[in-house]
C-alpha cells in the first residue's frame, strides 16, 4: 500500500514488508529510534550475555531500551529519570526505576545506555559502568560534553555512539514486534493528526504518534 501511494526510491531495498499482525502503528519507529535502542543494548549484551542494564532516561530511546533489554535476556534492568511517568512505563517494561543515579549508591553495570539527552546523565552512565563495560549513547550533543576520561581508561570502559544501523538490524526488531516480545505503543505521549506536527514538536522530548 504505501508503495503504491508514494514513488520510494530503491524501493526493493528501501522498503520492509510487516509481518501478519504487526501493524503500522507500532512499528512507526523502527526505521529509527526502536531499532537504534536495540543497537544500543545489543552492544553490550553481546559482550556480557544476560547481564544487568542501566538506562539513563530522558529519550524515548530509553523506555524502547527497557524493552529490548528485557525481550532479548537481561537479568535485570534498572532505569534512572526524574519524570514519574516515564519511569512508570519503563517499569511495566520490567524494569527497576529510581529519580536520581545516587540512589544506586555508586553501584556499576556491564552494560549501559545514555538515552537522557543531558551532559550529566551521560557522565552518569559512563561512571556507572563497570570495568570492562559497555556505554552506548544514542544522543546528539552539540555543546561540549566533558566525559569521566580518566576512570574509564582505569577501567577500561568501551563507550560507543553514532547514528544507527538500521537496515541490518530491522529484521531482527521486526520479530520482536511480531513475537509480541516488544510492545513499543506505551511508550508514545499520544496520537496527533499530520496537520498538527508542527505544534506537537514544540512538546519535545514528548513523542507523539502522528496519524496520516
Amino acid at each position: 500500500m504505501f508503495s503504491e501511494l508514494l514513488l520510494v526510491p530503491w524501493a526493493q531495498a528501501n522498503l520492509v514488508r510487516l509481518a501478519d499482525g504487526v501493524t503500522a502503528a507500532s512499528a512507526a519507529a523502527a526505521s529509527d529510534s526502536l531499532t537504534d535502542a536495540y543497537c544500543a543494548v545489543l552492544r553490550g549484551l553481546q559482550i556480557h550475555p544476560a547481564a544487568p542494564v542501566l538506562v539513563m532516561g530522558g529519550l524515548t530511546h530509553g523506555l524502547y531500551a527497557c524493552a529490548v533489554a528485557a525481550a532479548v535476556g537481561s537479568s535485570e534492568i534498572v532505569y534512572v529519570d526524574a519524570d514519574d511517568h516515564r519511569r512508570s512505563i519503563a517499569e511495566s517494561y520490567g524494569a527497576q526505576s529510581v529519580g536520581d543515579i545516587r540512589e544506586l549508591h555508586r553501584r556499576q553495570f556491564p552494560v549501559s545506555v545514555d538515552a537522557s539527552a543531558d551532559p550529566g546523565g551521560l557522565a552518569g552512565a559512563l561512571r556507572a559502568t563497570a570495568a570492562g563495560g559497555h556505554c552506548h549513547s544514542v544522543g546528539i550533543y552539540f555543546q561540549p560534553t566533558e566525559v569521566p576520561l580518566m576512570s574509564m581508561y582505569m577501567d577500561a570502559v568501551t563507550f560507543t555512539t553514532g547514528r544507527p544501523d538500521v537496515g541490518p538490524h530491522l529484521p531482527a526488531v521486526l520479530a520482536l514486534l511480531a513475537s509480541g516480545s516488544v510492545d513499543p505503543m506505551p511508550a508514545y505521549s499520544g496520537t496527533v493528526a499530520f496537520d498538527e506536527l508542527p505544534e506537537a514538536l514544540l512538546d519535545l522530548p514528548l513523542k507523539p504518534l502522528v496519524l496520516a
